[in-house]
């Protein structure tokens, strides 16, 4: 990492643009001067010319009704399972409300899938300035395949999707920011906005590690009454409202930068009521546009 921070920045490797050349270098120096200081180190990234469509301009402006949303989900079982949905909400005093569904089979996927479309559902009925912010790619996904899986919700979650409600915090740091941390994850880049984490349970792989030993334990699959469970939903819990601190810190940073945020432009027929006649392979296809991934503007892949 030093050596390419220390790299002049005309000794073009071979075979990789200047640009890019110039992105890793910026951010080995980032992470040296993280490693100097002791300080996470940080800047907002200068204005490209598609600066209006990226980064910090994806920040929509704030809606009381907002929701900030972490699902934890088991791969180990049959076809995976969305163990738990959880979301934090801010209320009326500033206060943060946490909500949680729970699933520890099929039925109980759905039903808890169902449940938490529903409410988000209303809340975007009630407020169409609401968003649902996230962080990484695994929400938006995780709620396509579980619409496609069950049959279900279908038509909400591709209004979600079509309408931009859905806000994926990850994008806007990395398009964004430049951020001194080996990794863009949220348990990296929270630390420049919240104490470090305590607890049994304090990253995503160690979720799934503590969901088997439930499974293990014989314990209530009853958070309240399971010492695991209990661990899990607390990880859960701060993660969301980790995500509810980033959307404010970002928030504070957008203005700084002057970026404004870009709306949507979802057309005339997102609301149609054709819409709700499309195939499944429409939907799917939708779905996995949505889920594209963009590399510096030039190529595009589904993850």
């Amino acid at each position: 990492v030093a050596q390419l921070a220390q790299q002049p920045v005309d000794r073009v490797p071979r075979g990789i643009s200047a640009a890019a050349f110039a992105r890793l270098r910026e951010q080995a120096a980032m992470q040296l001067q993280t490693r100097e200081t002791g300080k996470l180190a940080w800047r907002i990234r200068d204005k490209g010319v598609d600066y209006r469509s990226r980064g910090l301009a994806l920040l929509p402006p704030p809606s009381r009704l907002d929701v900030f949303y972490d699902i934890e989900g088991f791969p180990y079982a049959e076809d995976g399972l969305e163990y738990l949905h959880g979301a934090t909400t801010i209320e009326p005093d500033g206060a943060l409300r946490f909500h949680d569904w729970w699933a520890h089979d099929e039925a109980s996927e759905k039903r808890a899938f169902e449940q938490f479309v529903d409410w988000a559902w209303q809340r975007w009925q009630e407020d169409p300035a609401m968003h649902i912010y996230h962080y990484a790619g695994y929400e938006r996904t995780a709620l396509s395949r579980l619409s496609i899986k069950y049959a279900s919700r279908e038509f909400e979650i591709d209004q979600f999707l079509r309408s931009g409600v859905l806000v994926d915090l990850f994008t806007v740091v990395r398009q964004g920011m430049v951020i001194g941390a080996p990794s863009y994850s949220l348990k990296e880049i929270e630390k420049l906005y919240l104490a470090p984490r305590e607890g049994d349970v304090v990253s995503a792989s160690g979720s799934v590690v503590e969901y088997q030993r439930w499974i293990d334990s014989g314990e209530s699959s009853d958070w309240r009454e399971s010492p695991i469970l209990s661990a899990i939903r607390d990880y859960n819990r701060v993660d969301c409202e980790s995500t509810a601190h980033l959307r404010d810190w970002l928030l504070e940073r957008q203005r700084e930068a002057e970026w404004h945020w870009q709306p949507l432009d979802t057309g005339d027929e997102s609301t149609d009521a054709v819409e709700r006649e499309r195939g499944p392979r429409e939907l799917l296809a939708d779905q996995l546009t949505a889920r594209a991934v963009s590399l510096d503007g030039e190529e595009q892949r589904v993850t």
